[in-house]
């Protein structure tokens, strides 16, 4: 079970989301993986909000961290660090802001502790949509500018992609747009170079925000 554990981040990068789905949904129930369990509980959960099915992807939450965002680091900080951004996203997507910051400043807490490195990017980007969601639009291009340069060292191909992508969308909304394109053209490069279609599909609908900022509606249809 745990090598073929280790094939659920690539399936969801490629895309082959049912193959991966069914893969974490074994492995969330395997009674002999601690970690590897909490690991498919978190792409289980990643996945299940992606699709629409938000109470599951909380359900997955709330097995693993059921003390909720005061929850204190463990042994497990990394496979559960995913777990904490997915409940900030999740309480994004419902509009819940007190929530959100609560479970991303729970994140900073893991993070801290841990000493990790990985994981530092893509919790700024979080934070970057915490203050873009509040309406904060300088701190939140200031978060991802902080993602950016911690994607590029170490590099980390995947969440340079989203800084990329997110300072693109941002850039649109404050009319920068020759910086949004510049922007936006990296993170296409980088979802063609990781062969990663939802990546690209997400950065197309950014460029299509863009097109249609500047008014050319053909191209962005």
């Amino acid at each position: 079970t745990v090598p073929r554990l280790f094939c659920v981040p690539l399936l969801v990068l490629e895309g082959e989301w049912a193959e991966a789905r069914a893969l974490a949904a074994e492995g969330s129930t395997a009674a002999n993986l601690e970690g590897g369990r909490r690991g498919a509980m978190a792409w289980l959960g990643v996945l299940a909000r992606e699709q629409g099915e938000p109470e599951l992807a909380w359900a997955q939450v709330h097995r693993v961290i059921p003390e909720g965002p005061v929850a204190a680091p463990d042994e497990h900080p990394l496979e559960e660090l995913r777990l904490l951004r997915l409940a900030a996203t999740l309480a994004l997507d419902a509009g819940d802001l007190p929530t959100a910051r609560a479970w991303l400043e729970c994140a900073d807490r893991w993070l801290a502790w841990s000493g990790a490195v990985l994981g530092q990017a893509e919790t700024q980007l979080d934070w970057a949509a915490y203050h873009r969601a509040a309406g904060d639009l300088g701190q939140a291009r200031q978060r991802a500018k902080q993602a950016l340069a911690q994607a590029r060292d170490p590099r980390q191909p995947l969440a340079l992609l989203a800084a990329h992508r997110l300072m693109g969308e941002l850039d649109t909304a404050a009319g920068r747009h020759a910086d949004a394109a510049a922007h936006l053209d990296e993170a296409l490069t980088l979802a063609d170079a990781c062969a990663a279609p939802y990546e690209r599909a997400l950065t197309l609908l950014a460029f299509v925000e863009l097109r249609a900022a500047t008014g050319n509606i053909a191209e962005a249809q």
